[in-house]
């Protein structure tokens, strides 16, 4: 059974189990006569292929294997179907939103939530600020491949979406449901600050992080600098209610614009390198919030080619990069309207 929407089909699958090893992650559909295999992605099925089908050696596998774990006969819904890796943007702003649909039958939970792809860490806080953490579960840590994580259920609920895409009416009402602060924290704050959201240590980080802190003060605004990460997600949400502008360079970082204020407005720094490097997340992310946006390109040539040559490790080959400080802070100056002192 499935239901189409404009940004994914939801799909509910009757009786229907989850097999995960260290390199597999396996829908199935056990029925009388056959196993219908459902996999996770078109490139990654290994032996079992790579669509809905009859497939004795995976029947024989999955027989093999009692310990299924099963939930009181309640349906799950599978937050991170398709996902092959937990990355912070797609498990924050393409999954987390899905689960809107659902989000009063996880609450009172009479419907379970699963997470995979080490998304525990990073969605538990999330998870606990929208009120379904206690009815969540995740896939543990595989010591052994003889020893998979495996659950069966009355229903499994999946939605089924482009790569990439995510929805503007889902985070609308995902940022509804985390209770965001109403006003600038403390009391009595003005929303009038500017926000560095670092990359601290991590690969494309800033290398020039603190001149570009100290140009931005010269603009006369309260300059705060964080670096966001799950344990300091109240951290993240206070500061960020008395921000006016955010700058950041283009990381997994910028995903905190989920949490901002109506009205934001945000200055990206874009590595600019002779390989494709998808960089247009949080453009889009922030048309979809409705903020102000700005990007300033930064042409970087300092790069691991040998990361760069491969599309799954380009993200990578960027260790670190000075940036055009008089530049950005000549764009942040603009988009707030104020003028740059000497």
């Amino acid at each position: 059974m499935g239901e189409s929407t404009k940004s994914a089909r939801r799909v509910t699958l009757t009786n229907a189990c989850v097999y995960v090893e260290s390199q597999l992650h396996i829908i199935y559909l056990p029925r009388p006569s056959k196993t219908y295999v459902l996999c996770l992605n078109d490139g990654d099925c290994g032996y079992i292929g790579p669509q809905i089908r009859q497939s004795a050696h995976f029947h024989s596998l999955i027989s093999s294997h009692s310990n299924k774990t099963q939930f009181d006969g309640k349906p799950v819904f599978h937050l991170t179907y398709a996902m092959l890796y937990g990355g912070i943007y797609h498990l924050l702003i393409e999954a987390l939103p899905s689960i809107m649909p659902h989000l009063p039958a996880l609450r009172q939970g009479s419907m379970r939530l699963f997470v995979h792809a080490g998304g525990e860490k990073i969605l538990s806080p999330y998870l606990a600020q929208l009120g379904v953490l206690e009815n969540a579960f995740f896939v543990p840590v595989l010591q052994r491949e003889d020893q998979p994580f495996h659950f069966c259920g009355p229903q499994l609920h999946i939605d089924i979406r482009n790569a990439g895409f995510f929805s503007a009416e889902g985070l609308t009402h995902l940022r509804r449901e985390l209770d965001l602060p109403a006003g600038p924290y403390p009391f009595g704050k003005r929303r009038d600050g500017i926000l560095v959201l670092s990359r601290g240590n991590s690969t494309r980080a800033v290398s020039n992080e603190a001149q570009l802190v100290l140009a931005l003060r010269k603009l006369g605004r309260p300059v705060e600098v964080l670096m966001p990460l799950p344990e300091n997600f109240r951290t993240v949400l206070e500061a960020l209610s008395r921000t006016e502008l955010v700058v950041g360079a283009h990381g997994a970082n910028m995903a905190n614009l989920l949490f901002a204020a109506p009205g934001t407005k945000v200055v990206e720094v874009v590595p600019q390198v002779p390989f494709h490097l998808v960089n247009n997340h949080f453009r889009q992310l922030a048309g979809a919030l409705r903020f102000s946006y700005e990007p300033v390109g930064q042409i970087v040539e300092n790069y691991d080619r040998d990361l760069a040559s491969a599309p799954i490790t380009q993200s990578q080959a960027i260790s670190s990069y000075p940036v055009d400080v008089e530049r950005i802070t000549e764009r942040v100056a603009i988009l707030l309207g104020e003028h740059i002192q000497p």
